[in-house]
């Protein structure tokens, strides 16, 4: 006879729902199932059990048979229990995951937004200080996050420096007292040199055969050279030009071209110590960091370099002994400017254009101008003063267009910088000015000749 065994398994429908059988047990029996559930019945138990448990069991069995109504009621009864239990631990892993994700969620969201505000901080604090160099090296050792921030923003503000602006109003800090010969007057000033050193400017007072270094502020200026009337004697000058300030040997060398001639004058002992070069319709000076000298000359159409070791006659380095406009000609040639590189810039004037003499070069390239005499501009019109620059801009004094303008490399016109409001006498005009120069502090110096006076332009960092 079979016996027969009711599953007791905690686990609705599984494939073996009654732990004492084996393999060969058949569809699930767990009373949880419902009443698809059947009594199953098997020849061998695989756990032993004693007979007296299997009577039992048996008798059970029969009596369960007998009362069929009874062994409904207790089937009906377990499975909704079981049912009931089962649906409680479902409810209560539920309440659980909702628990476990919204704790997740408390504690992801604020660290996302903390992380997004870190970010924006760090984006903030590194565009702030990519616009000051000193900072740059601090926050760049922390992060290389940072430092790529900070390198695009670093680009961008040298970027600005490159377009720098001054104020359209010019400062009167020399003469402006009218055409004159008093120490409170100028009269057609054409040269500037600013020596930051001793907060001072000294300006070849032209047509009163003297220079003058007049003191950051001051109401009248002083006699530098010359101012004994005109002349060619040691303690004379004649329509000096241009000047350089060499503070090896305490000195000013002084461009005379009444006199055709580059005399050295003491300012120790007020007098003309040495004539460098004699025969020779000086124009313009400059200096290289070598002390070497340069000079134009406008009789010969060339660009002399001079040093102590060679002649009067020096060597040249720019520009034929016949005018002309071709790469390797010039046509009175006027003020120049020598950069770090050696590099020499020279006003062409009546070729409306500032040439580019590299070292050693023997033709030049043109940097601002070259598109014949007007006002556009892309036009120069009898440029005079120019200077140069860390950037490589080129600032020329465009004479006849009363205005300042500035080239920057590789640019085919340029941009005003101060004047361009006609001629006039009013701080943003000039009449027909002359040199040009910075000091330390980037602050542009212009010699308006016509008006006899020097007018600072200060940076505008607005």
């Amino acid at each position: 006879m079979p016996v027969v065994v009711r599953s007791t398994c905690g686990s609705c429908c599984d494939p073996c729902c009654d732990p004492c059988c084996g393999p060969s047990c058949g569809p699930c029996c767990d009373p949880c199932c419902g009443p698809r559930c059947v009594v199953r019945t098997t020849t061998v138990c695989c756990r032993p059990a004693p007979v007296k448990v299997i009577k039992k069991t048996t008798a059970t069995v029969r009596k369960s048979r007998a009362k069929p109504e009874s062994v409904d009621s207790t089937l009906s009864q377990t499975p909704n229990r079981l049912c009931e239990h089962v649906r409680k631990r479902k409810f209560l892993m539920w309440i659980i995951l909702v628990v476990v994700i919204l704790i997740l969620m408390v504690i992801i969201i604020p660290t996302v937004i903390v992380s997004k505000k870190n970010n924006d901080a760090l984006m903030t604090s590194a565009q702030t200080t990519a616009t000051e160099q000193t900072t740059i090296e601090v926050v760049a050792t922390e992060s290389p996050t940072t430092l790529k921030l900070i390198s695009t923003r670093s680009s961008t503000t040298v970027k600005d420096k490159h377009i720098r602006k001054w104020k359209q109003n010019g400062l009167t800090i020399a003469g402006g007292n009218g055409c004159g010969d008093g120490s409170h007057q100028l009269w057609y000033p054409q040269g500037i040199y600013v020596d930051d050193d001793n907060q001072s400017v000294y300006v070849a007072d032209t047509s009163n055969h003297r220079i003058i270094q007049w003191k950051y502020g001051a109401k009248t200026g002083e006699v530098a050279a010359g101012g004994n009337e005109m002349g060619d004697e040691m303690n004379q000058l004649s329509g000096p030009i241009d000047l350089v300030v060499d503070k090896k040997d305490n000195s000013l060398i002084i461009c005379e071209h009444s006199n055709w001639r580059v005399v050295r004058w003491s300012r120790e002992r007020q007098i003309i110590e040495q004539i460098l070069m004699s025969s020779i319709a000086c124009l313009g000076l400059a200096m290289d960091s070598n002390g070497d000298l340069y000079v134009t000359d406008h009789s010969s159409v060339r660009v002399r370099r001079w040093n102590d070791g060679e002649t009067e006659d020096g060597t040249i380095i720019a520009g034929d002994y016949e005018p002309g406009y071709h790469a390797n000609q010039l046509s009175a040639p006027c003020y120049i400017f020598i950069d770090q590189e050696h590099s020499l810039y020279v006003t062409d004037t009546f070729n409306n254009r500032v040439m580019k003499w590299m070292k050693d070069a023997t033709e030049g390239i043109v940097v601002a101008g070259g598109q014949g005499e007007g006002t556009a501009l892309s036009q120069l019109n009898s440029p005079r003063g120019v200077i140069v620059d860390e950037f490589d801009n080129v600032y020329v004094v465009d004479v006849f267009n009363y205005r300042t303008v500035r080239w920057s490399k590789g640019a085919r016109e340029g941009s005003i910088v101060v004047g361009g409001n006609g001629f006039g006498n009013q701080p943003d005009q000039v009449g027909r000015a002359e040199d040009v120069s910075f000091d330390r502090q980037g602050n542009l110096y212009l010699v308006d000749s016509d008006n006899c006076r020097v007018l600072r332009f200060d940076v505008d960092y607005d």
